[in-house]
């Protein structure tokens, strides 16, 4: 209990700190800012609806981010299933 008010705690006081765009980011000078803003947009890419066609679905594919996380998702989940399944009983 005590563990959880102190999160709550401290995310409270950081919901005022942390800025949600580098645009609002007071700590940052105007080169980083640059910097940040041109490194979102090229990793965004184009975010406008387009329809659905097979280049789109193998340029998901081809992404590495994608992959890399499916397979965190799954380092994280078969452990934890092991872990939770294991016969307590040996």
């Amino acid at each position: 209990m005590l563990e959880g008010v102190a999160t709550c705690l401290i995310s409270l006081g950081l919901y005022f700190i942390i800025a949600d765009f580098p645009e609002e980011a007071k700590f940052l000078n105007d080169d980083e800012r640059q910097f940040i803003i041109q490194k979102l947009e090229s990793d965004a890419g184009n975010s406008e609806y387009e329809d659905l066609k097979w280049r789109n679905i193998v340029a998901v594919f081809k992404d590495w981010k994608i992959w890399m996380g499916g397979f965190m998702y799954f380092g994280l989940i078969v452990p934890c299933y092991g872990m939770c399944l294991i016969d307590i009983s040996i």
